[in-house]
């Protein structure tokens, strides 16, 4: 099983949650940010193994955040 913490930032809550789901069915502990702003915070909190983003969301673009 894997021990992986994976961030899925996406303003779609639908596809969010979706992802959340199948990750965390996959044994993945799976943090969430709804826009480019809060997935900075959730980078802050602790280490993240892989970020799966939005390439467009409101706040902060995918590019902008992983330049932060």
């Amino acid at each position: 099983m894997p021990d992986r913490t994976l961030l899925v930032a996406d303003d779609d809550p639908g596809l969010r949650e979706s992802l959340e789901r199948t990750l965390t069915r996959e044994g993945y502990r799976v943090l969430l940010a709804s826009d480019g702003r809060a997935a900075l915070e959730r980078l802050q909190d602790g280490a993240i193994d892989l970020i799966v983003t939005d390439l467009k969301m409101p706040g902060l673009t995918a590019a902008s955040s992983c330049s932060s």
